[in-house]
């Protein structure tokens, strides 16, 4: 089966620079919007950032927008064409608080992303895109979440789409949010297990055929 991201990369930079005209994938989708309100709730101190699958820069820029360069931003994403544009539209020399590198959900904390180096974890539209445990024993959605609830960080922000129904609602058995890939119990017992103890769910109209996404905002 293919990876999402290997998609991605398959269909090139053009084609992804397409896309990212909408305002679907743009600064002005509302899950964005919202997790930059989050961030513009905390200390100056406390904005320390590693976006897990920042994907082309769109998650900086609409922070930026609202936080200006008021915090310090790690990007990494598995696709390398993905980064390779983050790096183009925030170049380094005009937004020296940025950093992109390519880098693996399933191959986190490492040498170079290190579990005490930040205050907030963001991971956005990934893991819907793993397969559930049934699937593969290793490149899974349970082994990703738990790899990014293992940072030492104060904040753990997931957000990921419901589905593509009007009435979709969460489901707290063992098909869940997306595909029936995972349930909300789960979810919440991974985050507990490693530290997570209070945890916030808002759901967000999006400007997609998805109607809705889930945010969850988790503190230590």
């Amino acid at each position: 089966m293919e990876r999402g991201w290997e998609m991605w990369e398959r269909l090139g930079k053009a084609n992804l620079l397409l896309r990212l005209a909408g305002p679907y994938d743009g600064i002005t989708n509302p899950v964005r919007g919202k997790i930059a309100e989050f961030l513009a709730e905390l200390p100056v101190d406390e904005r320390k950032i590693l976006d897990v699958g920042c994907g082309p820069g769109i998650e900086y820029l609409a922070i930026e927008e609202v936080l200006g360069q008021d915090f310090d931003y790690t990007g990494i994403d598995v696709t390398p064409t993905q980064i390779t544009i983050a790096k183009e539209r925030v170049p380094e020399g005009d937004y020296p608080n940025a950093k992109f590198s390519i880098g693996d959900i399933f191959n986190i904390p490492n040498d170079d992303i290190c579990i005490d180096d930040y205050d907030v974890v963001i991971s956005k539209n990934v893991l819907e895109h793993l397969p559930p445990k049934k699937d593969n024993e290793v490149l899974n959605y349970k082994v990703a979440l738990s790899n990014l609830a293992k940072f030492n960080c104060k904040y753990l922000i997931l957000a990921f789409h419901l589905g593509l129904g009007e009435n979709t609602v969460i489901n707290h058995g063992e098909d869940g949010f997306y595909r029936n890939c995972y349930g909300a119990e789960e979810i919440n017992g991974i985050l507990n297990d490693n530290g997570m103890m209070e945890i916030t769910l808002h759901l967000i109209q999006t400007l997609h055929r998805e109607k809705k996404a889930v945010l969850l905002w988790c503190r230590r």
